[in-house]
């Protein structure tokens, strides 16, 4: 999995937050409660992981 911070420190904080938005925004993407950026990023990696896709097929 990639880490936030590393990630973070690679690309700036705006264009993950973009990448994240437009995903869950293309997905239908609802949180029940708000979220910070690093747990949408982790959401994100676990849903689009190739390994998690073909366990949940």
């Amino acid at each position: 999995m990639f880490d936030f911070d590393v990630i973070i420190t690679k690309h700036s904080e705006s264009l993950i937050q973009q990448l994240v938005e437009t995903w869950e925004r293309y997905n239908n993407v609802r949180h029940e409660r708000p979220m910070m950026l690093e747990e949408r990023w982790e959401h994100f990696i676990r849903a689009t992981d190739p390994a998690t896709i073909s366990v949940a097929a």
